[in-house]
């Protein structure tokens, strides 16, 4: 406010007469009263402000009057919080004419009156006027008496808690200054008798009828209601003198009324979709001059209805705005960042012509240990000069994810309606509930006058469709699925991802089991596996890395992405293998910590197909429903994975389940290619000792290879020969089919046969273990299983026995499609031993000199089939001398290896050295004599 002199000649006057002298120091006040003609709380009683400046003899005034200790320069008179005037209940004076001429002013606009006294002059009687407003103020008033016409200017700061301010500026009066002021403003003025100025006389009241109030009180009996008033002086510039004044308590509060009523209106009524909000807050006013205003609002407690909560989707760009940023407690702009806008606010008060309009904003999360809570509101209202900044609080149910939001000690500024409009659309800060039926608002709404809360509540029925279709009795839940390869080329490495996802309105995504297609399979021994606590701390190093996963959460047509990282860890709930996935949740300005979900990674004993096994799906992160809408996982860790060598059609099988317990079989198709590219030449050598007994039978030992890059064995057959056949005696102890699938360990010693040892480039170390003969009840024969474990993985090969004329015929019939390199199965003499001997009595119990050979069918994954009479080489015969031919061809091999310089003269020496004896050259000549006549 500025207070404009009828001259400033008179300050300039002032300030030579007093000069800056000793008198200067004494500058102040020495009492300063305000007082109602009421202490009811929201009444319209009269206000009157006293204050006298410090004083001293003039020796100059024949007449013994006071002289100021100095000139008062600028005065402040801050009113209590809730003390208020309302320019509607007076006419008001143009400016212009007050400031030409107040007696021009309507008497109607005269809302009180003042004392001024004057050195010499003694007191001074005046009209207060109540003074049009300058664009972009709330209020102003007209101090007028005979010897000056001022205007004050009404204005509120956020240091003083929006209570109302008067200001003065550049204050002169004449010469002399200024001894005592006192200014009376009318609780009801046109009840008052008002002053003429034209005609000197007096206006009656108005009849009660008509009757406006004009001045408000506190409806505050909790606090003392202070005034505060601060004056500098010319002498002595900007310091300013500070006193206070304490309103006689506030009484009658149980009389004030507070009946507050709210509407939530969202722009959508469809489950689970985002939706914006418009919450009406409308708060009776009441203009009755023997009535009282509601209380002002202290606090507001708003729980929004169970099942609406934060929407992910809206931390699409989301931004936040600093505490800096948003200045609460200062007069200057906000400077909140365009992505932090979540919505737009309106304030209609009974003391303005038109609302205070401004913004909503996300508040940056305080640093922690401020509040456990991440979630702030800010709220700029401006208007009429006013820029009132609110911030509140919104707390998230951790379980249940229910919103409340609260702001506390609010301006004791009356208003009539106030109105919140949360943004709608996609990004829309709120999602509706996902279920269809009641959802209601609740509140608790706490009044400054002391008196218990109110509490309103407003309701809408959320459906199916936004246009009132009820839900389904069992919301729907039909999962998308999709996995594959990037590169499906049979062998080859790949990058995998599988993807599951589900649509708004669906039961929310759980968990789950994912069944991979044989041959689909990873190179372990590539990798450091994470250990305990880091997988489940989420804490993995890079050398456990094997991809990456992506997900979407939030209702409506543009879910928040987020990315993360899948860790190969060791052993996890009962499976050799575990998965740690690691989502840093980091969503716009929150960063609310990494989410670990666990998953196990189970190797099939038959086929060595993977089953991965998630564990529960986050539901809620820190009071915020996730609506978990698409997880896609991508395990692209270079040369990791690979593909089949077999090119049948095959599936990737998984079972998705909800969080309302449902459960739905999903799969999608899986091929390779150029599996006929693929080559296959695995290496199969068999052997036996030599020596036998009927107690202890016979060997046999099979030795399996195959070299990198090459389609893998699905398939092998192999009949013994006759002189191998099987012992009924062992077959007779062959292990019950129940006993080895709950236990292989507890099995009869005497049905291990033999053991096996594979290598395979996928593991660092061999898998090996025992040969069982298993009996299967409606199998003629026992079967051989050999039990392969190493690194937590336990492979079964099923050989299926038959036996027809003395010739055991043994059929591996699903070798897993993985890479072996080198495969060794051992059947040793013993008491158990599963082959005995049939020779003839002049073999003496001995292989030594006999043909033995296996006919062999093996069957690559590629369909590539190789059929071949496999020699059994007979070790522990005695060495026979090698043959002159043979000899020769060693040398001439090895003359290969020699330079072609020296390679003729090398193989002449070998041929000389161990070419056909001259005998021999005679013998070869005569038979082709014979065969040519």
């Amino acid at each position: 406010m500025r207070l404009f002199c009828r001259t400033s000649l008179l300050a300039a006057l002032a300030v030579l007469a007093l000069g800056a002298g000793s008198a200067q120091a004494d500058f102040g006040v020495s009492s300063f009263t305000t007082a109602t003609s009421s202490t009811q709380a929201g009444g319209h009683p009269d206000v009157t402000t006293t204050f006298t400046f410090h004083s001293h003899p003039d020796p100059s005034d024949p007449f013994g009057g006071q002289a100021p200790d100095g000139l008062v320069k600028d005065i402040i008179l801050k009113l209590p919080p809730g003390l208020a005037a309302d320019p509607h209940g007076a006419a008001t004076c143009p400016r212009a004419v007050f400031g030409l001429a107040a007696q021009q002013c309507p008497p109607s606009s005269q809302v009180g009156e003042v004392n001024l006294v004057l050195p010499r002059l003694g007191p001074q009687g005046g009209a207060v006027f109540n003074i049009t407003p300058s664009s972009g103020e709330p209020a102003a008033l007209g101090i007028w008496t005979p010897g000056a016409d001022q205007v004050i200017d009404v204005a509120a700061g956020a240091a003083d808690g929006y209570a109302i301010s008067a200001l003065a500026q550049d204050v002169a009066t004449q010469p002399s200054g200024l001894l005592s002021v006192s200014v009376t403003l009318w609780g009801t003025p046109n009840s008052h008798t008002r002053s003429n100025i034209i005609s000197g006389g007096t206006i009656p009241p108005d009849p009660p009828s008509q009757w406006k109030p004009f001045m408000i009180t506190p409806t505050n009996c909790v606090q003392p209601a202070t005034t505060t008033l601060q004056v500098d002086s010319y002498g002595d510039p900007g310091h300013f003198l500070t006193y206070t004044s304490t309103l006689s308590p506030a009484t009658g509060c149980e009389k004030v009324p507070f009946n507050p009523s709210i509407s939530v209106t969202p722009d959508s009524t469809q489950a689970d979709a985002p939706v914006g909000d418009t919450v009406n807050l409308a708060l009776p006013q009441s203009s009755d001059s023997n009535g009282l205003v509601s209380s002002n609002l202290r606090k507001a407690v708003v729980s929004f209805p169970a099942g609406v909560s934060i929407s992910p989707s809206a931390a699409n760009g989301l931004q936040a705005c600093t505490d800096a940023q948003f200045g609460a407690g200062s007069d200057t702009p906000a400077s909140c960042p365009a992505g932090s806008l979540i919505g737009t606010t309106s304030v209609k008060s009974p003391l303005l012509d038109n609302p205070l309009t401004g913004y909503v904003y996300v508040g940056a999360p305080p640093a922690p240990p401020a509040s456990p809570n991440p979630f702030r509101v800010f709220q700029e209202i401006k208007g009429y000069g006013l820029d009132i900044k609110l911030q509140g609080s919104v707390a998230a149910d951790l379980h249940t994810g229910r919103l409340t939001a609260t702001f506390d000690n609010l301006p004791q500024l009356p208003f009539s309606l106030f109105t919140l409009k949360l943004n709608g659309g996609p990004a829309a800060p709120l999602a509706n509930p996902q279920t269809c039926g009641p959802a209601t608002t609740t509140t608790a709404l706490s009044p400054w006058s002391g008196q218990p809360d109110s509490t309103p509540f407003s309701s809408f029925n959320a459906d199916w469709d936004g246009a009132g279709a009820p839900c389904p009795a069992i919301a729907p839940f039909a999962p998308g699925f999709s996995a594959g390869t990037a590169t499906p080329a049979a062998g080859g490495f790949s990058p995998f991802t599988l993807t599951l996802s589900r649509q708004d309105r669906e039961q929310n995504l759980a968990g789950i089991t994912v069944q991979t297609p044989p041959g689909l399979l990873g190179v372990l021994r590539s990798v450091t596996l994470c250990p305990e606590p880091q997988a489940a701390q989420g804490s993995c190093g890079p050398e456990s890395l094997i991809g990456h996963t992506t997900v979407g959460a939030g209702p409506g047509p543009s879910p928040f992405f987020v990315g993360g990282n899948v860790f190969l860890t060791g052993p996890y709930n009962g499976a050799p293998f575990g998965l740690s996935v690691v989502v840093h949740a980091v969503a716009g300005p929150f960063d609310l910590g990494n989410v670990v979900v666990r998953a196990s990674i189970a190797v099939d004993p038959t086929d060595a197909h993977l089953t991965v096994r998630s564990g529960p799906l986050p539901q809620i992160l820190d009071g915020v429903p996730l609506r978990l809408r698409t997880i896609a996982v991508t395990v692209d860790r270079p040369g990791f994975t690979f593909n089949p060598t077999s090119c049948d059609p095959l599936s990737v099988d998984a079972a998705i389940s909800s969080a309302q317990g449902s459960s739905v079989p999903v799969s999608s198709r899986f091929q390779v290619g150029g599996c006929a590219a693929l080559p296959f030449d695995p290496s199969f050598k068999a052997s036996t000792q030599a020596k036998t007994s009927k107690a202890y039978g016979a060997s046999l030992t099979v030795k399996v290879g195959s070299g990198a890059g090459q389609a893998n064995i699905k398939s092998v057959k192999v009949d013994l020969p006759k002189q191998l056949p099987s012992r009924l005696t062992t077959l007779q102890k062959a292990c019950l089919a129940r006993v080895f699938e709950a236990n292989p360990a507890a099995c009869p010693r005497e049905s291990v046969v033999g053991t096996a040892t594979a290598l395979t480039p996928l593991l660092a170390h061999p898998l090996a273990g025992p040969a069982y003969l298993i009996s299967h009840g409606g199998a003629a024969f026992p079967d051989l299983e050999i039990v392969l474990q190493g690194e937590g993985i336990t492979l079964i090969l099923d050989g299926q026995t038959d036996i027809k004329k003395g010739v055991t015929t043994s059929t591996f019939r699903t070798v897993p499609d993985a890479p072996i390199s080198a495969f060794e199965l051992k059947l040793p003499t013993g008491p158990y031993s599963i082959l005995g001997t049939y020779l003839p009595a002049s073999a003496k119990n001995s292989f030594c000199g006999q043909n033995l050979a296996m006919p062999t069918t093996i069957t690559g994954q590629n369909g590539v089939q190789i059929r071949e009479s496999t020699p059994l080489t007979v070790t522990g015969c005695a060495a026979k001398p090698a043959t002159r031919a043979q000899n020769l061809a060693k040398a001439l091999k090895a003359c290969r290896r020699k330079p072609k310089t020296r390679r003729p003269g090398c193989e002449a020496q070998a041929r000389k050295q161990y070419g056909p004896s001259k005998k021999s050259q005679k013998a070869r000549k005569g038979n082709n004599n014979r065969k040519r006549g």
